[in-house]
């Protein structure tokens, strides 16, 4: 059976890495592009589920009661402005478990 290399290990079988994952920290994920990029990822697609539609609500009804006194007038992205100014201020919150539960990655 072919080793698997992963983060300069080698391991004989996907089992083996898989019972090592359990191992590994979040700082041991962070150290590798391509999981700090999936940890991004599934952050974002969360935050997006739990937290678009409520920004929307709260850019809109924002709008509608302002928007004829100057503020929101010159808006061209509507609520994703919004939503980019806190995304773009919040902690992320890395999670591993995706890692731990998932066998494939």
């Amino acid at each position: 059976m072919p080793s698997i290399k992963k983060n300069n290990t080698y391991y004989d079988s996907f089992e083996t890495f898989n019972e090592s994952k359990k191992e590994l920290t979040l700082d041991d994920y962070l150290g590798e592009k391509y999981y700090k990029d999936i940890m991004i990822e599934n952050h974002n697609n969360e935050f997006t589920l739990k937290f678009e539609k409520k920004i929307k609500e709260i850019y809109l009804k924002y709008y509608y009661n302002y928007k004829y006194y100057g503020f929101l007038e010159n808006d061209e992205f509507g609520y994703y402005d919004l939503f980019n100014i806190i995304y773009d201020n919040i902690k992320i919150k890395y999670d591993i478990s995706i890692f731990q539960d998932d066998k494939k990655l």
